[in-house]
C-alpha cells in the first residue's frame, strides 16, 4: 500500500534530516514524491476521512522538509517549487488534516524570501493572507520586524538580524539580505568619504577586520597609506557647478547622520 510505504519513508527522512544527512533526505524526498502521485485523497473537492487525512500529512511533512533541504543545499529554486505544492495543501485541505506544526516556520520562511529578493509588494500580498492570530508567532513575527528595520532605514539592524532569527532554517535568507544591505552601505561609502580605514570601514558596515578587508577587495577597493581612497568622491574645491558640495561638508554631515541614526537605533 503506497501510503504504508511512504509513512515508512517519511520517518527515514525525518532521521536523516535530524542527522544532516542532505543527499540522503534528498533520495527519500525523490521516492516519496512519486508515492504521493498515488494518493487519491490529494485530489481538491474529495471527502475528508481518516485515510485522507493521513495521505495529506505525509505529502504535507514530506514537501516541508523538502524545503527546509533545499535550504540548507542553499537552493532557491527548489525551495519555491516546493512552497508552491505545499501553499495547495495549506489552503486547499486544511480542512482534511490537522494543522502542521511547521506552518508558521515556512511562512515566515517565505516572507524572508521575498525580502532576500526585494520583493516587497509580493511579501505584502504574502502577509495580507496570514490570519492576525498567527502573526504573533515568532516565526512570522521576525521577517515582519526584519522589514519594518528596512522601512525605517535601521540598517544596522537589518546587517545583523540573523542573529535574533527564531530558527536556524533562516540562515540561508538572512545572510543573503546581510549582505545586500552591507553592499548598499558599501555603496554609500564610496560616495560620502575621501577614505576608509580597514577599522573605521569595520565599524561602518559592522563586521570584523577581516571580513571588511574581503568586502573591499570583492568591490576592487585599492588600500593605501591613508585607507581605502574613493576616487569618485568630490574632492574640497572642485568645481561642479553652482550646486557643488564641498567634500568636507559633505563627509561632516554623513558623519553627524551616522552619529544620528546610531543614537536613535
Amino acid at each position: 500500500m503506497a501510503l504504508v510505504e511512504a509513512q515508512g519513508l517519511l520517518a527515514k527522512l525525518e532521521t536523516s534530516f535530524k542527522n544532516g544527512a542532505w543527499q540522503e533526505c534528498a533520495g527519500l524526498i525523490s521516492k516519496l514524491k512519486v508515492l504521493m502521485l498515488s494518493f487519491p485523497g490529494l485530489t481538491v473537492g474529495g471527502q475528508a476521512s481518516q485515510q485522507v487525512s493521513r495521505e495529506v500529512e505525509v505529502a504535507r511533512a514530506t514537501l516541508e522538509l523538502a524545503m527546509l533541504v533545499a535550504l540548507q543545499q542553499q537552493d532557491a529554486a527548489a525551495f519555491d517549487r516546493n512552497l508552491a505544492q505545499l501553499q495547495v495543501l495549506y489552503h486547499d485541505f486544511k480542512d482534511k488534516a490537522p494543522r502542521s506544526e511547521r506552518e508558521p516556520l515556512l511562512t515566515g520562511l517565505n516572507l524572508m524570501r521575498l525580502l532576500a529578493d526585494s520583493r516587497t509588494a509580493e511579501f505584502h500580498t504574502a502577509l495580507e493572507l496570514i490570519p492576525v492570530a498567527d502573526q504573533g508567532h515568532p516565526c512570522i513575527r521576525f521577517p515582519m520586524e526584519v522589514e519594518q528595520w528596512m522601512m525605517e532605514g535601521a540598517y544596522r539592524k537589518v546587517a545583523r538580524c540573523g542573529a535574533s532569527a527564531p530558527d536556524p532554517s533562516y540562515a540561508y535568507f538572512t545572510g543573503l539580505l546581510e549582505s545586500t544591505v552591507r553592499d548598499e552601505i558599501a555603496s554609500c561609502c564610496e560616495k560620502a568619504f575621501r577614505s576608509l580605514t580597514v577599522a573605521e570601514l569595520a565599524r561602518v558596515l559592522g563586521v570584523s577586520e577581516p571580513d571588511a578587508k574581503a568586502i573591499a577587495a570583492r568591490r576592487g577597493w585599492q588600500e593605501g597609506p591613508a585607507g581605502y581612497e574613493f576616487a569618485a568622491t568630490v574632492r574640497a574645491g572642485d568645481a561642479r557647478g553652482p550646486g557643488a558640495v564641498p567634500a568636507e561638508e559633505l563627509i561632516q554631515n554623513s558623519l553627524l547622520y551616522a552619529r544620528e541614526l546610531e543614537r536613535i537605533v
